[in-house]
This record gives structure tokens, C-alpha cells and sequence, in this order.
């Protein structure tokens, strides 16, 4: 068996798994179809670590029902990973730790997107990748730490204001966190000479906004009380 498909196995049991045991696979315990795809590492099996023992059974048992346009594919795969710098791959690497460290309902979350990404067509991710790679670390953070029910918010968001949310300050955020849903309509119904002048306001004449819009809300509370009174 050619050091490729060994080392392609070894990338695709990497890929699959989502949770390892501590222990390893003894050589017998594998399948007779698993040491006849693994037979280059029979004579080194025992030199394993347990973790690489995992990875090889798991790749032969993927690839194992793979069609050939999948084998390649995979192969592929692997061939893009060796191309990567150092940088890239350690970026991989404490991702996939990342990954393993997860609770499994959020493990499974990150697998059901992973799987919705590669059924977009090829230029729909191409656009996303490009999205991605213009993001800061700290927006990339931020992606990474929303709830589902925020990144569903965030999909059905026009490009506008997927654009206004990039380039928002973490205070502009936060005090977005924590208005009520009104506060969010009134702000969506801004028209951008307003949303400027209310970037450019200070905290002061933001509460002075809030006082005056709240004493106008209490006069017309006032007033339609009256109105009954005098019907």
C-alpha cells in the first residue's frame, strides 16, 4: 500500500472522528477488509501511538465504503492539507481540539453546518470563504460563540446590515444585546441620516434621547387616560 493512501487513511480518520477512546485498536481486532487496506502499517502497527491506531482504523473503515470518485476526492483532500503552511495546519489542529472539546449537542450543531456548507453550490462557499477570510479575529471569535438562533438571525439578515453589524464597535454591540425589541425596530427603521447622528451622539445625549422619548410616551399615556375620563 502506497505511503499516500496510508497517510490520506490517517487524514480521513482524523476528519471522522469526534470522540476517541484512551485506548488503542490491537491489530486482530481490525477486519479482515481493514488490515487488507492497512496492510503497509502491519509491521509497524505495534509503534503506534493509540491516537494514530484510531485515526488508520477509522480512515480504512471510511474509506472502505467510499466509491472511487470519493477515494479521490479524499485523496484530494489530502493533498490540500500537505500544501497548507505550518501556520495553517497548527490553525487546523487547535480548531479541531476546539471541536473535541465540545459539548455533543454543540459537536453535532457544527456537523449539521458543516454538512449544509458543502451542499451549498461551489460558488455560494467560495463567497463565503471570502466573507470569512476578511473578518477579523475578534469577528471570527464572535461567529464562533453565537448560539444557533443567533447565526439563523444573522443568515436572514439583508447585506446591509450584515454590514452595519461588521463594522459596529464591541460597546455598539453590546448596548445593541441589550435593547428591547422596540429599541431594535426604531433602530431598523432609522434611515442612515439618522443611525449617523446617533453613532455620533455621547452617552450623555443618548440619555437624553431616552429621557425625552420616555417623557413624550408618558404625556400621551397622560392625555389618552383624560380622554377616556371625559368619555
Amino acid at each position: 500500500m502506497s505511503w499516500i493512501r496510508l497517510t490520506t487513511l490517517l487524514f480521513v480518520g482524523l476528519l471522522a472522528s469526534a470522540a476517541w477512546a484512551n485506548e488503542g485498536v490491537d491489530w486482530n481486532a481490525l477486519s479482515s477488509d481493514q488490515q487488507r487496506v492497512l496492510s503497509g502499517a502491519r509491521d509497524r502497527w505495534s509503534t503506534l501511538e493509540p491516537e494514530q491506531q484510531r485515526n488508520l482504523a477509522q480512515g480504512a473503515e471510511r474509506y472502505l465504503g467510499m466509491d472511487e470518485a470519493q477515494r479521490a476526492e479524499a485523496q484530494g483532500r489530502f493533498q490540500r492539507w500537505r500544501n497548507l503552511e505550518p501556520e495553517q495546519r497548527d490553525r487546523i489542529r487547535r480548531r479541531f481540539q476546539e471541536y473535541k472539546s465540545l459539548p455533543p449537542e454543540q459537536q453535532d450543531q457544527v456537523r449539521r453546518n458543516f454538512q449544509r456548507f458543502r451542499n451549498l453550490p461551489p460558488e455560494e462557499r467560495q463567497r463565503l470563504r471570502r466573507n470569512w477570510e476578511q473578518l477579523s479575529p475578534e469577528q471570527r471569535q464572535r461567529m464562533r460563540s453565537m448560539t444557533p438562533e443567533q447565526r439563523e438571525r444573522l443568515r436572514n439578515m439583508a447585506p446591509e446590515q450584515r454590514e452595519r453589524l461588521r463594522n459596529m464597535t464591541p460597546e455598539q454591540r453590546e448596548r445593541l444585546r441589550n435593547m428591547t425589541p422596540e429599541q431594535r425596530q426604531r433602530l431598523r427603521d432609522m434611515t442612515p441620516e439618522q443611525r449617523e447622528r446617533l453613532r455620533n451622539m455621547t452617552p450623555e445625549q443618548r440619555q437624553q434621547m431616552r429621557q425625552n422619548r420616555q417623557n413624550r410616551q408618558g404625556s400621551g399615556r397622560a392625555q389618552s387616560q383624560r380622554q377616556n375620563r371625559s368619555q
